[in-house]
């Protein structure tokens, strides 16, 4: 019995309280197949894959803090680059970094400190992205911000559905989608019932400014969109560059189905950049993490209609 007693004893004294935090790990697998006129027929769009760790810790008083890992794989752009450092369509390899961020949340609301995307680009121009495809999208990241490496933003709790966000990036060439030496925004959202109202505005140091407003509304299983985008670059009689979008969701039952329009004046047309066009999507659940799409994108520009069919399983 003694022997016993002591044996406890001495194993409790090499057992040290450890606070340990909650992981999670979650992300999607999307095979993805696109036809395009003028080209010779269907062709892989790459299988995109997201792989996002979490990590939250209780930190008492109130507080909580949360590390988050995102990583994204494009099999049909490898190049072997670690860093994300173009704008989706060439120069990204496997592997490559989307977040790297750690934030602290309590009564106040949040701040979140690292790598992540800025509100103009992550809320308001993927307000634009309506359709079930991964390649294929209406969302205008002509001039966009993209992530930067060294982040801080701060977003308020909701106060009678009112929201305020404020952000400020600094770091140049460390961007996605061109350099800048440094950017503030501010974001503000209002949401009451189905009604959404969300506005932003991100000046880059140098002169370029983002202007974006978007309004949402929810009938029972519909969902109507617009949003009214503009970037002026600060150069001397240049002129603003407009987007005007125009979406709607309808789910009925395991299907959903999408219509977006986007009027982009101003815009240089290339792989992922639409000006004038108009996108159909069609998806089927098959289970509540499995999902298969039909999207065709329809533009102005010459050849650049597209079909996209795919499979996208969620983790």
């Amino acid at each position: 019995m003694k022997k016993t007693i002591i044996a406890a004893a001495v194993a409790a004294s090499f057992v040290a309280p450890v606070a340990m935090a909650e992981v999670s790990i979650s992300g999607m697998v999307n095979p993805e197949f696109i036809d395009q006129d003028g080209t010779t027929g269907w062709g892989a769009s790459g299988i995109n894959t997201d792989l996002v760790f979490k990590a939250s810790e209780d930190l008492g008083n109130g507080l909580k803090a949360t590390a988050k890992i995102h990583t994204f794989i494009d099999s049909n752009n490898d190049n072997g680059s670690s860093i994300d450092d173009a704008d989706g369509t060439t120069g990204d390899g496997a592997g490559r970094t989307a977040d790297l961020s750690v934030t602290v949340s309590g009564d106040f609301g949040s701040v979140v400190a690292g790598r992540f995307e800025p509100a103009s680009e992550g809320v308001m121009d993927a307000f634009m992205n309506i359709d079930a495809s991964h390649d294929l999208d209406l969302e205008d990241n002509t001039n966009a911000i993209g992530r930067t490496n060294n982040g801080l933003a701060y977003h308020s709790p909701s106060m009678n559905g009112f929201k305020v966000g404020l952000g400020n990036f600094a770091s140049a060439g460390s961007t996605d989608d061109g350099d800048f030496a440094g950017a503030q925004e501010i974001f503000v959202q209002y949401s009451n019932g189905p009604l959404t109202v969300m506005a932003n505005n991100t000046e880059v140091d140098g002169g370029t400014e983002h202007q974006s407003v978007a309004v949402s509304y929810k009938m029972g299983d519909l969902e109507l969109r617009a949003m009214e985008r503009s970037t002026n670059t600060g150069a001397a009689g240049a002129a603003d560059k407009d987007s005007t979008f125009f979406g709607a969701k309808y789910t009925m039952g395991a299907n959903t189905f999408a219509i977006g329009m986007l009027d982009d004046d101003g815009v240089t047309v290339g792989t992922d950049k639409n000006a004038d066009a108009e996108i159909y999507s069609l998806s089927h659940a098959m289970s509540k993490n499995t999902s298969v799409y039909v999207t065709v994108l329809q533009s102005d520009a010459a050849n650049s209609d597209k079909t996209a069919v795919g499979i996208v399983q969620k983790f």
